[in-house]
């Protein structure tokens, strides 16, 4: 029995696994926002944006997650833009922390309910995106700057540099 590439989940599955779920064509995402990996968004995020290939089934939404430690605070109902093709959860992010988001679920048939306007499900999609810290503080006459970013490991990096003047680097503190 040969393995194939599952595309909705990206692991590799036999003939028999594949007959039994996994999704490897319909609707695709064509972007986010966040971008998928990204490990700097900025504080003043307030939407997830997925927009797909094609245009969708208005109020059929699967945004799971699978990190129970870092859940995202969603804000409103998540609805599609008029074009049909971006679906957007309203969301307020928490600083510094690290998100893992699936649209529709790689592995369970009851939480595939993104698809298109022909009822094609949706393949799979996970983004994972890291939230930063910055904040420009006054200590005396020095600015201090302090950036929490993704770069060094999973929980990121601290640093902090002290600007003397426009014309000065950031130097550690």
């Amino acid at each position: 029995m040969s393995a194939l590439a599952c595309l909705s989940c990206g692991n590799e599955a036999s003939s028999s696994e594949l007959a039994s779920g996994c999704i490897l064509d319909g609707p695709r995402v064509i972007s986010t926002v966040p971008p998928h990996g990204d490990r700097s968004v900025e504080p003043g995020l307030t939407e997830i944006r997925v927009t797909y290939d094609t245009p969708m089934l208005d109020g059929n939404h699967s945004w799971m997650q699978n990190r129970p430690d870092n859940v995202l605070n969603v804000t409103g109902e998540p609805y599609f833009t008029d074009d049909g093709q971006t679906a957007v959860l309203p969301v307020s992010l928490e600083s510094t922390k690290s998100y893992v988001l699936f649209v529709n679920s790689p592995d369970n048939t009851g939480l595939r309910n993104f698809m298109d306007t022909e009822g094609n499900v949706a393949v799979s999609y996970e983004i994972h995106f890291h939230h930063t810290l910055k904040r420009i503080e006054r200590a005396g006459s020095s600015l201090v700057l302090s950036v929490r970013t993704g770069g060094g490991g999973r929980y990121g990096a601290v640093g902090t540099g002290r600007i003397r003047s426009s014309t000065d680097t950031c130097q550690g503190a």
